[in-house]
């Protein structure tokens, strides 16, 4: 398995708590995302020319993004993904996770934890982020519906939640887009 070592503790741990939920076969939740917000970190690298979350029904939004990138092609890209829960006096993430994009999209059963959510929210046909590296074109999330999805495989306690997402290339930060998510019981 090549893999770095933090990351082969994360999947261990993700798996004890996935069996978890599993055998206690109540760990459904309702998520529902209320806030995103997009930050370019270089403006002369890409801007975001939209970052939008908009509500269509009452229980549905819709999320637009639109990354205008200026320095092509895009050749390689890692993304860091935090849980934190809100108003925890602690701040501690919850879950952790480091994906290389243009490796996952070459062959996604090499991160099955990142394919698992990737299939779960669909996110493939509603972006042209959908193909491996290199990307020599803008990025765009074209109103993917989130409606309040009942989550059975997240064991999470009810409470208001932050995901964070750090996203960079050449090894320096570019972006971070990050999303309020509500949890609830089902």
């Amino acid at each position: 398995i090549e893999c770095a070592r933090g990351m082969l503790t994360f999947t261990k741990t993700t798996l004890l708590i996935l069996l978890v939920a599993i055998l206690l076969g109540n760990t459904e939740c309702k998520f529902k995302i209320t806030n995103v917000k997009c930050h370019s970190m270089n403006e002369s690298y890409a801007k975001f020319k939209t970052c939008r979350l908009r509500a269509v029904r009452r229980n549905t939004n819709e999320l637009t993004i639109y990354v205008k990138l200026l320095q092509l092609p895009i050749d390689n890209v890692k993304v860091q993904l935090k849980l934190v829960k809100r108003n925890d006096y602690r701040n501690r993430s919850i879950y952790e996770y480091n994906i290389d994009g243009c490796a996952f999209l070459r062959n996604k059963r090499r991160n099955p934890l990142a394919e698992v959510f990737y299939n779960f929210l669909g996110l493939q046909s509603h972006s042209n982020a959908n193909h491996s590296c290199p990307y020599n074109h803008d990025l765009i999330l074209d109103r993917y519906a989130i409606d309040d999805k009942v989550v059975p495989f997240i064991p999470l306690p009810v409470g208001v939640y932050v995901i964070y997402t750090y996203w960079e290339t050449d090894g320096v930060g570019r972006a971070n887009v990050d999303a309020v998510v509500e949890v609830n019981d089902k």
